[in-house]
C-alpha cells in the first residue's frame, strides 16, 4: 500500500454568493471526490451536496478497496454515481426549487495497489509525475467535443462562447452511462491534483504544473493553487485536493521474506553456540583427564570465557533480530 498525504480547501470566490462546490476526503484515504454543482442558489449545492454524500456510502457498499479486478472496481464506481445521479434526478422531480440541478463529479478511489480516476463534467484530475503534468480526465463540455472534431483549435477552446456548456453531468439521464475511470499504478513522488473549473478559470496548466512541485506541504500547496486561481480572475467557486504518494510499504510476501531471513539468523547462531560449547566441552574434560587438576583450572578458565563470549553474542543476535522486526 502507498502512503499518502492530502490537503484540500474550497472557497466561494470573488464573483459568487454562495459555494455549489462539495468535495470529500474519507479519512481512511480510500477515496476522494470533488462535485462542482449548477443551476443556481440552493439547487446547485445541493446536487453537490448529494453526490459526496451518496457516492461514498455506495463505494463503502459495493468496493473492495483492498484489491479485485480492475472490471470489478470500475463497475463499482460507475454504479456508486448512477445510484447518484437517480436520487439527483428524482430530488429535482419532487422539488421545485432545485429543479434542474446537477453536478459534476471527479474522483481518485484507492483499490489496492492502484488507483482509479474519472468523472463526469467539467472538473478535473491531473497527475504530476517526473516533472510532467498530465490530465487524467476528459471534460465533458461542448467546446471539448468541437475540439475533438477538429472544428476549432486549442486556442480558441480557451475563450469559447460553449466552453462551459456541459453535455454529460449528474442530474441528466447521461450521467448513468459511464465515468470512464482509468486505472493508475502510483509510485512514489507522484501529485494529484483534483479541482472544480473554478481552478482552472484563472490558471492554466503551466501554472498548476509550478505550483504543484512548490512545496512538500500538500495542504500549502492546495491554499496556493486555489488563492492563484482567485488572483488570476476565476469567476466561479474555487475547490481542490492535492494528494501526494511519498512511499511504498513493504508487501506481506516481502514481510515474511524478511522474517524467514531473521529466523534463519537465529537458527545459525543456536547452532554455533552449540557447536563451540561442545567443543570447549570436549577439550576442557580431555586436559582435566590427562594433566591433572592444574591444568583443569586452565581449561576451566577457557571453557567459562568462551561460553560467556557465545552466550553474548547470541544474545546480541537475538537483540538485533527483535529490534528489526
Amino acid at each position: 500500500m502507498h502512503s499518502i498525504r492530502t490537503g484540500h480547501l474550497s472557497i466561494t470566490g470573488n464573483f459568487r454568493d454562495n459555494n455549489e462546490d462539495n468535495y470529500v476526503v474519507d479519512t481512511d484515504q480510500r477515496y476522494f471526490i470533488v462535485a462542482d454543482g449548477m443551476g443556481g442558489q440552493n439547487a446547485g449545492e445541493k446536487a453537490s451536496e448529494m453526490a459526496v454524500e451518496l457516492i461514498p456510502k455506495q463505494l463503502e457498499r459495493l468496493m473492495n478497496f483492498d484489491g479485485g479486478s480492475g472490471d470489478e472496481a470500475r463497475k463499482a464506481i460507475d454504479e456508486s454515481v448512477a445510484f447518484a445521479n437517480s436520487e439527483i434526478m428524482a430530488y429535482s422531480e419532487v422539488d421545485p426549487s432545485v429543479r434542474n440541478m446537477g453536478t459534476t463529479v471527479v474522483f481518485l478511489v484507492r483499490c489496492g495497489k492502484r488507483f482509479l480516476v474519472g468523472g463526469i463534467g467539467d472538473s478535473r484530475v491531473y497527475q504530476l509525475r517526473d516533472g510532467k503534468l498530465t490530465q487524467l480526465t476528459r471534460d465533458h463540455s461542448l467546446t471539448q467535443a468541437l475540439l475533438d472534431a477538429g472544428t476549432i483549435n486549442a486556442e480558441e477552446a480557451k475563450t469559447h462562447r460553449y466552453r462551459n456548456v456541459l453535455y454529460r453531468y449528474l442530474g441528466t439521464k447521461d450521467g448513468s452511462s459511464g465515468t470512464n475511470a482509468c486505472e493508475v499504478e502510483p509510485k512514489s513522488g507522484d501529485r494529484f491534483f483534483l479541482c472544480s473549473d473554478g481552478v482552472t478559470d484563472g490558471i492554466n496548466n503551466d501554472q498548476i504544473q509550478t505550483l504543484l512541485m512548490a512545496s512538500d506541504d500538500p495542504q500549502e500547496i492546495a491554499s496556493m493553487l486555489v488563492e492563484a486561481a482567485q488572483k488570476g480572475g476565476s469567476r466561479d467557486n474555487i475547490t481542490g485536493i492535492v494528494v501526494l504518494v511519498d512511499w511504498t510499504e513493504k508487501s506481506p510476501a516481502d514481510h515474511c521474506d524478511r522474517n524467514t531471513q531473521l529466523n534463519s539468523c537465529i537458527v545459525l547462531q543456536c547452532r554455533w553456540v552449540a557447536t563451540w560449547s561442545i567443543l570447549v566441552t570436549a577439550v576442557w574434560r580431555k586436559t582435566a583427564h590427562n594433566t591433572g587438576a592444574g591444568s583443569c583450572n586452565v581449561a576451566e578458565t577457557l571453557w567459562n570465557t568462551n561460553r560467556k563470549r557465545g552466550l553474548l553474542r547470541f544474545c546480541l543476535a537475538a537483540w538485533v533480530v527483535r529490534y528489526l522486526q
